[in-house]
């Protein structure tokens, strides 16, 4: 054997030597059988917890209690994970430990033992920070973790991506075994959220002012304005654009306003601007409560302001604009009057081609005969929106009658238009005398509502001012033949009245009347008959009105009056069939006769 040959045997010895020793450096108990497990998460703004979380379990088994195991994670850049430092309007992201999958050995913090060490012991950790997994005893550990979004924060909806560090650091081995795990969070916007504009949320309100007020009313009704050329506004819209789940903040839309008569500016402000023109379109404003603003420019007569929209539908207002009044009208409210009447007469104004004046409308009450009613020139009440007029209170000075007259100035002098005279009846000093029962129709179907009507009547036979009247009835009230059901109105058993005069007809008072009474509404018997109404004069009348008051309602059954109609007809019939029977045969007999 050559001295070279021998070098190299004991050099191959050597190198079999140091690698044995290599590999006999590792320890003989390390971290085994490290299982990790990912999963991806959905969360929305204020929904983050542990349902909602990006979530890392792990299993692994500990062969020596200086092993230790941590998990951490990094934002990957992607839109608006803010991992570091919670930035303002960025969700900042959270790893959150969970639970643990074993019963006692695992411990979870943020300290470790063997090659790792570290401090503080938090149960949520942000980017730059850690969670540890080690035992005090040799054997299986395991522990779960997810990460979520703060829910304090803002979240912009999309994917949010991190990539998870799990770290091995066995006892006695510098370098840690590293792997990593992609997971992701889908942040999905609340409905709220949404920035499309829906016809069934969305609004638009009409106010008749050129500054838009909130009237406590979602309704708005038709606007009556000034149609004179003005740069200052007449009437202003409001319009509220939400999203299907009523959210406004996010809402971007397109508005193209039109108008027909006027002018318009439309802006993010309730301080008016000046016109711009008939049609204008507004594109893609993010703001979600936008005014548009409408300016007279000379014309007269009705207008259509069209709001249109791109996602929520089209909005349309009325709006009247009139000239400068030309006539006045007046229409009787109340009839009858005491000492005082409130809301007597209703007026109205409208320019030369009848466009009504609407809130405009000021008038002023003239007496004919101020001995009875005194007013002259007194300024009659601001512009009802109900009844669209303005409503005029009277004071009576005696018994009798006057006509009343509006004008629109608060003397005959200055004043350019005069309305339709209308008489008005004082009652002062009279003594309810009596009371009567009549009736809505004079003839009802089974089952119909049928409406009383009680007047009180002075010694004159004259219906009373409006008002309560205690006692009108006996104890209990009204009876009826039959029993019937109560509808709307007072009650029948009631032994005092209130009477008021009635523009309108509604449920609980379907009878328009100008002079005051009461009504007393209620569901008539489902078979036909008369349903007869009685009471007896009370102690509220004078002593010759403390007598029975009866009222009847009569009830058709149409269907049993034709059955009866039809009875009588075979009834005819069949005498009629007898007659002509017993008529032939006395021809028959005077035929025999003959022949003989």
């Amino acid at each position: 054997m050559s001295t070279t040959t021998n070098f190299k045997r004991i050099a191959l010895v050597a190198v079999a030597a140091l690698g044995l020793g290599v590999l006999n450096s590792v320890p003989s108990q390390a971290v085994g059988n490290l299982v990790v497990t990912t999963a991806n998460g959905t969360t929305a703004p204020g929904q983050s917890d542990s349902r909602t979380a990006a979530t890392i379990s792990l299993s692994a088994t500990m062969e020596n209690t200086g092993d230790t195991i941590t998990v951490s994670f990094v934002g990957n850049g992607t839109l608006g994970d803010s991992v570091t430092a919670g930035t303002a309007g960025q969700a900042q992201a959270r790893l959150v430990y969970l639970d643990t999958t074993t019963a006692s050995r695992s411990q979870v913090g943020t300290t470790g033992t063997g090659s790792y060490t570290a401090a503080n012991k938090l149960d949520s950790r942000t980017a730059t920070q850690i969670f540890t997994v080690n035992s005090a005893t040799v054997g299986n550990v395991g522990a779960s973790f997810g990460i979520q979004l703060d829910s304090a924060t803002a979240q912009v909806a999309g994917t949010y991506s991190f990539t998870v560090f799990v770290r091995q650091f066995t006892q006695g081995v510098t370098n840690p075994v590293i792997t990593t795990y992609p997971v992701s969070l889908v942040s999905t916007a609340l409905a709220t959220a949404s920035p499309t504009a829906s016809s069934a949320t969305s609004t638009s309100i009409l106010y008749g002012a050129g500054t838009w007020l909130a009237n406590g009313t979602a309704v708005d009704s038709t606007v009556a304005v000034p149609g004179a050329a003005s740069s200052t506004p007449v009437a202003s819209v409001k319009i509220d654009l939400k999203n299907a789940a009523g959210g406004s903040a996010s809402v971007l839309d397109s508005l193209t306003v039109s108008i027909d008569k006027g002018n318009v500016s439309v802006g993010t402000s309730n301080s008016a601007s000046a016109p711009t023109g008939k049609s204008l379109s507004a594109v893609n404003w993010t703001a979600s409560t936008m005014y548009v603003h409408v300016y007279g420019d000379g014309s007269t007569g009705p207008a259509t302001l069209t709001i249109k929209t791109l996602n929520a539908g089209t909005f349309t207002e009325s709006i009247n604009f009139y000239g400068d009044a030309a006539s006045a009208t007046a229409t009787v409210v109340s009839a009858v009057i005491g000492a005082t009447g409130t809301g007597v007469i209703l007026g109205t104004e409208a320019d030369s081609l009848k466009n009504d004046l609407g809130s405009a409308t000021s008038l002023f009450a003239y007496s004919s005969d101020t001995s009875v009613i005194s007013n002259f020139g007194t300024a009659c009440g601001s512009y009802d929106l109900t009844l669209k007029g303005v409503l005029c209170n009277l004071v009576g000075v005696k018994s009798g009658t006057a006509n009343i007259t509006l004008r629109d100035a608060s003397t005959v002098a200055l004043s350019k238009v005069a309305s339709n005279a209308v008489a008005v009846r004082v009652s002062i000093g009279e003594v309810a005398t009596s009371a009567n029962i009549t009736f809505n129709k004079s003839s009802y179907a089974p089952g119909e509502k049928v409406t009383a009507i009680v007047k009180i009547l002075d010694a004159k036979g004259l219906t009373m001012p409006a008002g309560t009247y205690t006692n009108v009835f006996a104890a209990g009230g009204i009876t009826t033949s039959s029993q019937l059901t109560w509808a709307a109105g007072e009650s029948l058993t009631a032994t005092s009245v209130t009477t008021a005069g009635n523009t309108t007809s509604s449920a609980t008072a379907p009878v328009v009347s100008t002079e005051p009474i009461a009504q007393f509404t209620y569901f008539l018997p489902t078979t036909g008959g008369n349903v007869v109404f009685t009471a007896k004069g009370g102690s509220g009348l004078a002593l010759a009105g403390q007598v029975a008051i009866t009222g009847t309602a009569s009830v058709v059954d149409s269907g049993a009056a034709a059955l009866a109609a039809v009875t009588a007809l075979a009834t005819t019939v069949a005498s009629l069939r007898t007659l002509i029977v017993t008529l032939t045969n006395l021809v028959l007999k005077i035929q025999k006769k003959v022949r003989a």
